[in-house]
């Protein structure tokens, strides 16, 4: 799950967050211009193994939101994550947090 950094206005502004899977905590910072350009940092466990550090391009299609990046293994990555405008993005989890009771 990402969290703004600072001010954000929907989805454009600085995204943070850390996420731990069976021990391994891999940290993402995703920073959005209006412009539909921005930056993506992410790493597991500081070891800069398979770390991301591009140039993007992104799209918001009502809560989803495409990031488009080169892999560092080659070619490009294409991510999904939902959003909260203002308040979060994330993946399903978010989707079920967001829908409540």
């Amino acid at each position: 799950m990402l969290y703004p950094d600072g001010d954000v206005d929907g989805v454009v502004g600085t995204w943070e967050g850390e996420t731990t899977v069976n021990g391994v905590t891999a940290s993402t910072r995703i920073e959005l211009a209006s412009d539909g350009t921005g930056h993506i940092t992410a790493e597991a466990d500081g070891d800069g193994d398979e770390a991301v550090d591009a140039d993007l391009t992104w799209e918001l299609d009502v809560s989803l939101l495409e990031l488009e990046y080169p892999s560092p293994l080659g070619g490009t990555t294409i991510s999904y994550r939902y959003a909260i405008p203002d308040v979060a993005l994330g993946g399903l989890t978010l989707v079920r947090v967001a829908a409540g009771p």
